[in-house]
């Protein structure tokens, strides 16, 4: 797992890098990203669904870029689903795998820590799993203009998490990893009920 994890080193060399980036601008736009990416955003995105499946039910109209009722409905499940999923494999990891924060395993006052992290636990890194997974959910239902912004706003959350001092890439790189995996199950697990 060290080798695999540590990257012969350049695990460790790109966080110098991306955690060394700072200014008042840049620690903003970071500390954003990391909220961006929490999984506790999800009852806002449920919300929000569910609020236009009722205004669906109440006054139908055919929306160009909105799904359909049924579609908002399944959108809704498959969401639940791969959040359920995500968490639970981004849970499971963490406290089975044990692995330090940077500020834990790195010289003292070679990492800016910009927000305090909920565990002590780094890998993997749920709001980069929670991102992607959101990413994961949307992708097929967006115009290329629309792919592209989430794709930002993905990388943008990793990255802001490495900046902020919270994870090492490659703890980053296995939430993308989560987040997939748990979107593309519960799609799924969604679609096989549906047949």
């Amino acid at each position: 797992m060290n080798a695999f994890y540590d990257w012969f080193g350049m695990n460790q060399e790109i966080f110098y890098a991306v955690n060394g980036w700072h200014g008042p601008l840049i620690d903003a736009l970071m500390l954003t990203g990391t909220a961006v990416g929490d999984f506790r955003n999800m009852p806002w995105i449920l919300g929000a669904i569910l609020l236009a499946i009722a205004f669906q039910q109440l006054f139908p109209f055919n929306a160009e870029r909105l799904p359909s009722l049924p579609g908002l409905k399944q959108l809704l499940m498959r969401l639940m689903l791969g959040y359920m999923v995500t968490a639970g494999t981004v849970a499971l990891l963490k406290i089975g795998l044990d692995m330090p924060r940077p500020s834990a395993v790195l010289p003292s006052g070679r990492v800016t820590v910009l927000a305090l992290p909920e565990s002590r636990h780094s890998f993997p890194s749920g709001h980069s799993a929670f991102a992607m997974l959101i990413m994961t959910m949307f992708w097929p239902l967006l115009t290329i203009r629309d792919r592209l912004l989430l794709a930002v706003m993905t990388l943008w959350v990793g990255l802001s998490r490495i900046n902020v001092g919270a994870h090492f890439p490659a703890d980053v790189l296995a939430g993308y990893v989560c987040g997939t995996v748990g979107g593309l199950l519960a799609n799924k697990a969604v679609m096989s009920r549906l047949r």
